[in-house]
């Protein structure tokens, strides 16, 4: 037997209701569906006033069938507007933040209290030098977080006929102003463009960070000597490795991209490698290592050292002084595998 018209009007678990008028035979055969987990429950079964129209059981499940796939479009809707509103600021967190994830200052210490002064625009930089009159000079720029002023005291060993210049970037050790890469270059121009005045024959060392303005140098100037120390081809190759997830060709604003001077290096070229350096793999060595011309550089691999440890054999010293083959000691080719 039927409820009477209306008992059910409030029975529904939703909150919202859609009222549906059936025929007495149409609701007779649907009233079991009311307290189930059919979703259909939430349709109110009302028994139609008099000269209400009936609507067909198909036109019914049309609308039903409608209104799910609508809920299911607007929760995929959902789900992709909060997955494209993280990854966008993932990617906004990035472009915002990321100089603080490329540089990484060294603090200012005692010993750069001696240290020289090259005013540039927008900064005032501090030099590590040793003086020596004489026409050759050397000027060196470090990895990052590297102190060139202790490593000052090993080049002046290296290289006692030369003066020693050691550039402290942009807001490393007492350096005012911020790392950036447009301004870097430009800082490193201004040193070669002193030390030349001064100097005829100059010799460009450059570690990790440093070996890109150190290619950059040799590719405009008249370097005489051009050493790179756990060189990378690009950091925008890097960061791609690292974050493969974010566009970087977009976001990254200080590319570092070293191949692009290496064609027009003419001086001699000594690249030193670590045979496990866990921050540049072999082969972005050998990338930039065949951005140079034929015959101009020359890569040399030291054996059971990493990123930060390549410069403690002896061979690697034995290799920077003389800036060839050492008897005994392993050259690569370009060709052969990582």
């Amino acid at each position: 037997m039927l409820p009477p018209p209306g008992a059910l009007r409030d029975c529904e678990p939703f909150q919202s209701r859609t009222t549906v008028y059936l025929s007495h035979e149409h609701a007779t055969s649907r009233k079991t569906d009311l307290g189930s987990p059919d979703p259909a429950a939430q349709y109110a079964i009302v028994m139609p006033p008099p000269g209400a129209p009936h609507v067909n059981p198909d036109t019914f499940n049309a609308i039903h069938q409608f209104w799910l796939l609508m809920r299911s479009r607007r929760m995929l809707w959902t789900i992709l507007t909060i997955a494209v509103s993280v990854y966008a600021s993932l990617c906004l967190f990035f472009f915002v933040t990321q100089r603080s994830f490329i540089y990484m200052p060294t603090p200012a210490t005692p010993m750069h209290g001696a240290a020289a002064v090259l005013e540039v625009p927008g900064a005032r930089l501090l030099l590590s030098t040793r003086p020596f009159d004489g026409p050759k000079a050397l000027v060196s720029f470090g990895g990052n977080a590297e102190d060139v002023a202790s490593t000052l005291p090993q080049l002046a060993a290296a290289f006692p006929d030369r003066a020693i210049y050691a550039l402290h970037y942009r807001g490393y050790s007492g350096s005012s102003g911020q790392p950036a890469e447009a301004a870097m270059r430009n800082d490193a121009r201004a040193l070669f463009k002193m030390v030349h005045s001064r100097h005829p024959d100059v010799m460009a060392v450059g570690r990790s960070l440093g070996s890109s303005l150190a290619i950059q140098l040799a590719a405009e100037g008249p370097v005489s000597r051009l050493v790179l120390i756990a060189p990378f081809e690009s950091i925008l190759a890097i960061a791609s490795r690292v974050a493969p997830f974010l566009p970087m060709r977009l976001l990254l604003r200080d590319p570092w991209q070293s191949w692009r001077y290496a064609p027009r290096v003419t001086c001699p070229t000594l690249i030193l490698a670590a045979s496990h350096d866990e921050i540049v793999p072999m082969s972005d060595t050998k990338k930039l290592f065949k951005a140079f011309q034929p015959g101009v550089a020359t890569l040399r691999v030291i054996d059971g050292t990493d990123h930060n440890s390549v410069s403690c054999p002896e061979e690697f010293w034995e290799a920077l002084v003389e800036g060839k083959r050492v008897e005994g000691k392993r050259a690569v080719s370009p060709d052969a595998g990582p």
